[in-house]
């Protein structure tokens, strides 16, 4: 929880359908994690389900095998993108994704953000727009904790000095 004007915890949800290397709101949530000496943990979404047509009862089975696979494989190789970012940073990070089709696809992420001085997510544009509108509702209307919703590109790294404290938040 915020201790002072320092915010000790801060999440950051990502998508596992994209990029990590140099995603400015996961580079964002780095430098604000730094500047606040704050503990970071990044939740990846699990990439949307995949599901052929028609789906019959033989293969329903199959669909689940390749599926929890594939969501394993991608939510894994940003999960590893993520952490070695955080190494290069010297940074320490937790790192939590799905690892199922039958996981809640927001529960967890509701869960760990109720436990998080803020979550930062970036804003819904065109690509995976109906996913982040739900995550950026969820987060706001069921964690009861700030959010900050940053715009793809519209913003720069935060310098010492320059970013929302938990004085801020509470102002």
């Amino acid at each position: 929880m915020a201790h002072g004007n320092r915010l000790t915890s801060l999440l950051v949800a990502v998508s596992a359908d994209e990029e990590h290397t140099h995603d400015p709101t996961l580079d964002y949530a780095f430098g604000l994690a730094q500047e606040n000496q704050s503990r970071l943990t990044v939740y990846v979404f699990a990439p949307a389900l995949l599901q052929p047509f028609p789906l019959t009862l033989g293969s329903s089975s199959v669909w689940i095998a390749q599926e929890k696979d594939r969501i394993e494989t991608l939510s894994g190789r940003v999960a590893k993108a993520i952490r070695q970012r955080a190494d290069e940073l010297g940074m320490p990070v937790d790192i939590e994704y799905a690892r199922s089709p039958f996981e809640g696809r927001y529960a967890r992420f509701i869960a760990l953000a109720r436990l998080h001085d803020m979550t930062i997510l970036e804003t819904a544009g065109t690509h995976d727009a109906g996913a982040r509108r739900s995550a950026i509702e969820h987060a706001l209307f069921d964690t009861g904790r700030p959010v900050l919703i940053v715009s793809h590109g519209k913003f720069k790294v935060p310098k010492k000095g320059t970013h929302p404290t938990a004085a801020a938040l509470r102002a």
